[in-house]
């Protein structure tokens, strides 16, 4: 069993159940639910009490400093480990900003760091992961856009962004040959930070996007259309399947905004979660208004398998990087491919493709 922490604010598992109010709360909730493995968590429900161990609490806060860019401890947990408190403490600021734009992920002895990118919804952080699973000895940094430290604002476009990373990058490794690791919508940042280099004269010797859609690749219509297709190549049980889950994921979305809409149901201004979706809302912006260019430029692209690949394997980027596209399948969804046992394939497919690319360098 679990040790029991002391707390004023605790309830067993099996006692009335309490919605989560509020953006924070209804967030923590689902989250907890993701890292037990349980269908719903209430409000009081305490943590420890619903099953959780010290390695599931290692990696809710984990998820929690990747999400939010706070830190946040397990100790912070233990103090206050059900779903109300914990919100309430980050709501209040409890909780600083992780400082700085250039983050180290790993210290490692080889003479070419790696450069890696979350995506529009988290914080490097959440890359410490896939750090952990490469097992190199190259030196691993993550780099943040501006936007979530709540001292900073968040950057209005793409080249900004570029620009912004680029020259803190040049703080600790100020020439190439530089490899590049986008997620999510940060694989079009790194896309740009990659044209910039090579147009200045540097070596990118390795670009690879994690399940990263070229602009304007993935616009709705064509996510309802693949959806449709999906549905009527399973037998009729799994097709009922998937569309019962796709129809709850949309209704669920509609239900968390109107509950976001009402009064108390947003995030309080200024509040780690606010700083998040202010941040989201400004890199949509800015990939909505970016219109890449061409380049003579190699990509790597480790897919989801269960991601939207549509029509094009390459997720657009055939289009853009002149020097060809190596697709590489990863198990799971755009989420589950970032996390064990996905992150596990993932980091081999990866580590082969890196040793090669570094070994191919002129650099010692």
């Amino acid at each position: 069993m679990p040790e029991r922490h002391a707390t004023g604010d605790r309830s067993s598992p099996v006692g009335r159940f309490v919605r989560p109010e509020g953006a924070c709360q209804q967030w923590l909730a689902r989250l907890w639910c993701d890292v037990l493995c349980l269908p719903r968590v209430g409000s009081t429900d305490d943590f420890y009490a619903l099953g959780g161990s010290p390695a599931s609490a290692h990696r809710l806060i984990e998820r929690v400093r990747g999400d939010l860019g706070i830190e946040i401890t397990v100790a912070d947990l233990d103090a206050a480990p059900t779903v109300r408190s914990l919100a309430s403490a980050i709501d209040r600021g409890d909780f600083p900003p992780i400082p700085g734009t250039v983050k180290t992920l790993q210290t490692g002895t080889g003479t070419i760091p790696l450069f890696l990118l979350p995506g529009v919804r988290g914080h490097v952080s959440g890359l410490a992961e896939l750090a952990r699973a490469l097992e190199t000895d190259h030196t691993i940094y993550g780099l943040q856009p501006r936007g979530l430290d709540g001292t900073s604002p968040s950057h209005q476009t793409i080249h900004d962004m570029a620009d912004h990373l680029i020259h803190a990058v040049r703080t600790v490794a100020p020439t190439g040959p530089y490899v590049l690791i986008g997620y999510s919508a940060g694989g079009i940042v790194a896309y740009e930070m990659a044209q910039r280099w090579r147009q200045a004269g540097d070596e990118v010797i390795f670009l690879a996007m994690l399940d990263a859609p070229a602009p304007g690749h993935s616009p709705q219509s064509k996510r309802i259309l693949w959806h449709v297709k999906r549905l009527f190549k399973q037998s009729p049980r799994a097709a009922i399947a998937y569309g019962w889950q796709r129809l709850t994921s949309v209704f669920g979305r509609i239900l968390r905004a109107r509950r976001a809409a009402a009064p108390g149901g947003a995030p309080p201004v200024g509040s780690p979660l606010w700083r998040v979706q202010q941040s989201m809302t400004h890199f949509f912006n800015a990939m909505n208004q970016y219109a890449p260019q061409p380049s003579d430029t190699h990509v790597t692209l480790f897919t989801a398998e269960d991601g939207f690949k549509m029509d094009d394997p390459t997720l657009g980027w055939r289009d853009l990087a002149r020097a060809g596209v190596e697709v590489v399948l990863i198990p799971g969804d755009h989420v589950q491919m970032m996390k064990r046992p996905g992150v596990e394939r993932l980091a081999q497919e990866m580590r082969s493709r890196l040793t090669r690319a570094i070994a191919s360098s002129n650099k010692p």
